[in-house]
């Protein structure tokens, strides 16, 4: 099973998110957009693993995610990957502040401590990946799309729970499906 964590994007929000970029695909080079279902959050990226270690994995995400109190997030702002380069993904960014980064910080070191996956940390950066550039766009075509997504994107809105997500490849693109949720600690 090829696996995720991250957060789940409320439909107001995704519905914002396709609107959006619905208005900028047909005047852009031709790329491989993400469907609106499958906008989500990545915290870390699990990769293969066996079924036997689902157990194992959902204690440690969900202490991990019960040790941080619920907050809000909001989309906002557009970049690509690699940066200051021709673009290969596309991704709108997310606004979360310290209390996203300390999510992301406690979710690695509770899943470090039951799975080897330090091979696949890389510097957090808040992101939903909104298309990936089968031909590398240039940058003329990376600024068009910043400049179009500039603004915040939606409604901010709360997070309450955090997911543990599998990867069903699929033709084109790929399908994720939610295994188990894990609830974020209320606010007092």
């Amino acid at each position: 099973m090829r696996l995720f964590v991250g957060l789940e994007i409320p439909s107001r929000v995704r519905i914002a998110m396709e609107e959006q970029v619905g208005r900028l695909k047909h005047s852009l080079p031709h790329a491989s957009w993400v469907s609106s279902a499958d906008y989500h959050l990545l915290l870390a990226f699990l990769g293969d693993r066996e079924e036997a270690s689902l157990g194992t994995l959902g204690e440690a995400l969900s202490s991990a995610f019960a040790s941080r109190e619920r907050f809000e997030i909001q989309l906002a702002g557009a970049g690509s990957f690699p940066p200051m380069r021709p673009a290969r993904v596309l991704w709108i960014g997310v606004d979360g502040g310290r209390c996203l980064e300390g999510l992301h910080s406690a979710v690695w070191a509770g899943l470090t401590q039951v799975v080897d996956i330090e091979a696949e940390w890389r510097p957090f950066h808040a992101h939903l990946t909104a298309a990936r550039c089968p031909k590398a766009w240039t940058r003329r075509c990376v600024e068009v799309w910043c400049r179009s997504c500039s603004e915040r994107i939606g409604e901010p809105f709360e997070v309450r729970q955090g997911a543990l997500f599998m990867c069903e490849p699929g033709g084109e693109s790929s399908r994720y499906q939610v295994i188990r949720t894990f609830p974020l600690k209320e606010l007092h």
